[in-house]
């Protein structure tokens, strides 16, 4: 039974992986649109002319014409982020149902706490409505996440223990000491730019850095998650046929 749930997650999760990271990119494309357009319609708003200067009436139009556009690509924008915010919460209550499949038969306690936190995670959506708001909710959230991904570390290791594959154990292991390695510093970046991290600058090498290193840390679980599926069924195959 184990077996059966613990290849339904390493199934999904993968998906939930590069989806979830797709989805977020995605999300941060349009907020940034979006915050270039509101720069574009402010200029366009100091370029409009007094009543008393409708003068010239072919600049007036131009400029109409330009915040139409705008307004346009904003409401496109705005679009774009709620479809990318609806998927990250398809993704997130796939994650979760993931994280019972893996952490079936648990061996360790990250993962009894992974499991309890699942029916916890609900009851952020009602912490808005309780009024706990701003940096209180934005560090519950992180330290639930937190917890969830030590619980997927252990169900990893665990399965690889319990099915023969040590090698992918260790590369996985070493993939999440990357992965907290970056999440350390994008914590240290967050300080530094008081905040600002969640903006993307472009123009920025350490939030650059930050996204390429977590980039490739889920290339490569989601890579090593599929092998490791792919080994899980062989070892069921081969259980029962002997």
């Amino acid at each position: 039974m184990m077996l059966r749930q613990w290849k339904r997650g390493l199934l999904w999760m993968p998906v939930v992986y590069l989806v979830g990271m797709g989805a977020y990119l995605g999300m941060l494309k349009y907020a940034g649109d979006s915050r270039a357009i509101f720069d574009e319609i402010a200029k366009l708003d100091e370029e409009s002319p007094d009543e008393g200067k409708l003068r010239n009436l072919k600049n007036l139009q131009q400029i109409n014409d330009k915040l139409g556009d705008a307004l346009g690509r904003l409401q496109k924008a705005r679009t774009g982020t709620t479809i990318m915010s609806s998927v990250l919460v398809a993704v997130a209550l796939l994650y979760l149902w993931c994280t019972w499949q893996l952490t079936s038969g648990p061996d360790g306690r990250w993962e009894i706490w992974a499991r309890r936190i699942i029916f916890v995670v609900p009851l952020l959506f009602l912490m808005p409505l309780l009024g706990v708001q701003g940096a209180l909710f934005k560090l519950l959230s992180k330290g639930l996440s937190v917890v969830l991904a030590l619980g997927h570390e252990e169900a990893y290791q665990k399965i690889g223990v319990h099915t023969g594959n040590r090698d992918l154990a260790v590369r996985i292991y070493n993939i999440y000491r990357i992965f907290w390695i970056v999440l350390l510093g994008s914590i240290m970046v967050m300080i530094v730019l008081d905040g600002r991290f969640q903006n993307f600058n472009i123009e920025t090498w350490a939030v650059n850095a930050i996204y390429a290193a977590g980039i490739l840390c889920i290339l490569a679980l989601s890579y090593t998650l599929s092998q490791m599926h792919a080994r899980v069924c062989e070892f069921e195959r081969r259980r029962l046929e002997g």
